[in-house]
């Protein structure tokens, strides 16, 4: 039913090859930032952190362009901004211009940009989707991510190793091209869901306001925010920072086994997403997502006795399975409960308390990793997270949340 939708198959295959590209620029990062400055754990976390705090200081107004302009426009100019951001790094790497400071600009200003994709794609589904497909739908892009996960982790690796780190950052620049043939193909109204809903023009401060008060009158919002914000300030700095510091201290491997593990843990939660979207129709939606965040820090937990790339990929793979208890549902919640008038903001606010809060966990991630082992630190943020879990299980609205 779903594959016969147009609009969402071409959304969702461009969105297999941008993401792709997403993977090669998020695991060569790292990578790259880690050679760029001797080793520096606390630089690398500094980097990591520019890549993510476009999406705490700007997201929400990223929301407001989301809710007041053509969404399907918006999708377009984040693609072909990205087209050249990404590809500066390659660029730069030839004229023999690349160094820690120009990396952390291209990352900075890719993410600036890509802060206005996803408000924009979350808020345009339930325009081309029916309602009772929500779920199904959000399963399907999630499926899209890591399928892009799975060969973007593997086109990592290939391309690291047969061109270099940064080289392999011009094939990241030309999926967002792809990206771009997709969403101009994809057939919507010329305007967003709040303008045909005949919703007001207003002042952008006035959505701010208004937004505000929707998220403090709406009990069950807050509390996923304020939750989802907290979990990932625990789990997200070692996710990406700590992930990659266990490959090249803890266990001593080459580049190559980073990408490896995050091709893992695409698997993972594919493997979950498959799970969910068999045995999760008609299982509440709050609870699978309380469920999840209490998971999310457990798996972590078991990392502390990790000694070999092996054993640390059984642990990824399990762990990532859960994960999909957290994002699928707490996009189709979202959606099945938030007014189309206020989709953009309210994905706004959810990218920043999940990327938002991963520039700070990086940033913190960095500088802890100087006095802790690999090992240590995912068991703290394990046990952190699991709390996380717990404290949202007393949430009662968000826990009857269907």
């Amino acid at each position: 039913m779903l594959f016969r939708n147009r609009n969402l198959v071409l959304l969702w295959a461009g969105q297999i090859v941008s993401q792709f590209g997403d993977f090669i620029f998020v695991i060569g990062l790292p990578l790259l930032a880690y050679k760029l400055t001797g080793g520096s754990k606390p630089q690398v976390g500094t980097v990591m952190f520019f890549y993510a705090i476009p999406f705490m200081a700007l997201g929400i107004f990223a929301g407001v362009i989301v809710d007041r302009a053509n969404r399907k426009a918006v999708m377009l100019f984040s693609d072909f901004s990205r087209i050249c951001t990404v590809f500066t790094v390659p660029l730069l790497f030839w004229l023999g211009g690349l160094n820690v400071y120009t990396l952390t600009a291209a990352a900075f200003l890719t993410s600036c940009f890509a802060t206005l994709f996803n408000p924009a794609r979350d808020a345009l589904i339930p325009d081309i989707v029916p309602a009772e497909n929500l779920l199904g739908a959000n399963s399907l892009m999630q499926t899209s991510f890591y399928i892009a996960a799975v060969a973007g982790a593997l086109g990592a690796t290939a391309l690291i190793g047969t061109f270099g780190t940064a080289q392999a950052f011009a094939a990241g620049s030309a999926t967002f091209a792809v990206s771009f043939a997709t969403v101009a193909l994809i057939g919507v109204p010329a305007r967003g869901a709040a303008h045909r809903e005949g919703r007001p023009a207003t002042h952008p401060l006035t959505d701010l306001v208004e937004i505000a008060k929707y998220v403090k009158e709406e009990k069950r919002l807050l509390q996923l925010l304020a939750i989802t914000a907290v979990d990932n300030l625990f789990i997200m700095g070692p996710a990406t920072v700590g992930a990659m510091l266990f490959i090249k201290e803890a266990l001593g491997k080459p580049d190559v086994y980073y990408a490896l593990l995050e091709v893992v843990f695409a698997l993972g939660i594919m493997l979950g997403i498959l799970i969910l979207q068999k045995a999760g129709r008609n299982l509440p939606k709050g609870k699978m997502v309380i469920t999840g965040m209490f998971l999310d820090g457990a798996t972590y937990i078991p990392f502390l006795w990790c000694r070999s790339f092996e054993a640390l990929a059984i642990m990824m793979f399990i762990h990532a399975a859960v994960v999909s208890l957290i994002v699928v549902p707490r996009a189709a919640l979202i959606q099945q409960h938030v007014p189309k008038g206020r989709l953009g903001l309210v994905f706004a606010l959810v990218n920043v308390t999940v990327m938002g809060f991963m520039a700070l966990s990086a940033a913190m991630t960095g500088f802890v990793a100087q006095f802790l082992t690999p090992p240590q630190l995912f068991f703290l943020a394990g046990l952190g997270g699991a709390i996380c879990g717990l404290t949202a299980a007393t949430f009662r609205s968000l826990r009857r949340t269907g």
